[in-house]
Parts: structure tokens; sequence; C-alpha cells
């Protein structure tokens, strides 16, 4: 079941972001290296306009908004990020080198 984001706002902000994944509950996982964020490597779980940041050690990020996600929804990205624990890295080193990361099956 896919859902409509209807904030303008976040709805740009998705665009902007590369798509590397979705977890088996639909969650989109995206990935960019923000200009005003810290260099940590981290992930973005949205589920229609609800969302999370983590770090792709599976710990979410101290300032991170969570905005409703379940704690179901926030443990299948947790599982999702660490099976692809390799593949998230080497997308990170990509974004560094100002590339564009490529989606993880």
């Amino acid at each position: 079941m896919d859902y409509e984001i209807t904030n303008p706002e976040l709805k740009s902000y998705i665009k902007e972001m590369g798509e590397v994944g979705r977890t088996v509950d639909n969650i989109v996982i995206q990935m960019r290296k923000e200009p005003n964020h810290p260099s940590t490597p981290h992930i973005h779980a949205i589920k229609a306009e609800r969302e999370a940041s983590f770090k792709i050690d599976g710990s979410l990020l101290a300032n991170s908004r969570s905005n409703g996600l379940s704690n179901k929804e926030l443990e299948a990205v947790r599982d999702w990020i660490i099976s692809r624990r390799r593949a998230l890295d080497e997308n990170w080193e990509i974004l560094k080198a100002g590339g564009i990361v490529k989606k993880i099956p």
C-alpha cells in the first residue's frame, strides 16, 4: 500500500533525496549528505508524512524526529539497515565523492 505525501515542503524534501530502498512494510529509505548536517553516515526512513533518521549502524540520530513511526516500524528499519550495512557504507562513500546513491535490494 502506497501513501500519498500531501505536505508540499516534505514532498519537495523527499524528491531531493536519493531513495536507496524500501522495507517490507514499504517504508522508504533515503540517503543524502546534507550540507548543514553532521557528516555522520545516516539514512532517512519515511512512511507517509512520518520520518526518522538513523545512523547506518541502526541507532537513531540524536536529533531525529521520529514523528510517529511506530516501534514496529522503527524495528523494521533497524533490521533493514543491519542486513544491508555494507551496501549502505558503500553508498555513503559514493555520496562523499559527489556521486548518486545506488538502489539496495
